[in-house]
C-alpha cells in the first residue's frame, strides 16, 4: 500500500521498515512583493517557488530531515521583498527547490518596481531533482495614470506556476501551488499569496503613506 506523507514546516521523518524508495516532490517558499514610496509608486510582484520531483534510494528505520521555505517576507518602504525560502530533503544535494525571487520596490514618484524572476533557464537547471519545472517571474508594477502593483507569480506544483498579468496574480496550480497575491490597484498594500509557494502581490501608494508589499508563502513537501 501506498502511503503519504506531507510537510507543511520543517521537521524529520523516519523511514519505515521495509520501505527502500520513496517518491518526493517539494516546492520552494514564493518572493515578497515588492513596496512602494513614492506618488504615485507600485512594487513588482514576487515569483512563485520552484518544483522538483524525485524517486530517492532511502534506508528503513533512517530519520531523515525535511526542511521547509519560508515565504518571502514583504518590501516595505519602497524595498524589495525578500526571496522565498529553499525546500529540501535530507540534504540540498538529494533534493531541492528552491524559492521564488521577491518582487522589487520603488522609492521615488511615478516609478514602479520589476517582478521579481531569476531568469530563464536560470535558477530552475540549479533546482535538485529527476523532474525540475520552470518557473515564471511576478508581473511587474506599473506608474501612470493606471498605476498598479505587479501580480505575485502562482506556486509550481508538479507543473510550472501559474503566470500574473498585471494586478492579477498567477493562479493556483495543481491543488498544493498556491495562487499569487494580487497587486494594489489602489492605495494600499499588496495581497498575499493564497497557498504553498505562491509570491506576493506589489503594492501601491499615491500619498504620503508608505506601503508594503504582500508577503510570499512557505513552500511545502
Amino acid at each position: 500500500n501506498m502511503a503519504i506523507v506531507n510537510f507543511t514546516a520543517s521537521g524529520t521523518w523516519t523511514c519505515p521498515a521495509g520501505v527502500t524508495k520513496i517518491m518526493v516532490q517539494a516546492v520552494g517558499g514564493g518572493g515578497g512583493g515588492g513596496g512602494a514610496a513614492g506618488n504615485p509608486s507600485t512594487g513588482g510582484g514576487g515569483q512563485g517557488g520552484y518544483c522538483v520531483q524525485s524517486i530517492l534510494t532511502v534506508i528503513p528505520t533512517t530519520v531523515y530531515t525535511v526542511t521547509i521555505g519560508p515565504g518571502g517576507g514583504a518590501g516595505s518602504s519602497g524595498g524589495d521583498g525578500s526571496t522565498g525560502g529553499s525546500t529540501w530533503f535530507d540534504s540540498t544535494s538529494t533534493l531541492l527547490a528552491y524559492g521564488g525571487r521577491g518582487g522589487n520596490g520603488a522609492i521615488t514618484n511615478n516609478t514602479a518596481g520589476g517582478g521579481g524572476y531569476w531568469g530563464a533557464p536560470g535558477l530552475a537547471l540549479l533546482n535538485v531533482g529527476d523532474i525540475k519545472w520552470e518557473q515564471f517571474g511576478g508581473a511587474d508594477g506599473a506608474s501612470g495614470v493606471a498605476a498598479r502593483g505587479g501580480g505575485g507569480g502562482g506556486g509550481c506544483w508538479l507543473a510550472s506556476g501559474g503566470t500574473p498579468s498585471g494586478a492579477t496574480a498567477g493562479p493556483a496550480t495543481n491543488v498544493i501551488g498556491g495562487a499569487g497575491g494580487n497587486g494594489a490597484t489602489t492605495d494600499a498594500i499588496g495581497g498575499t499569496a493564497s497557498l504553498y509557494g505562491g509570491g506576493g502581490g506589489g503594492a501601491r501608494a499615491t500619498g504620503a503613506t508608505d506601503r508594503s508589499g504582500g508577503t510570499g508563502r512557505s513552500g511545502f513537501l
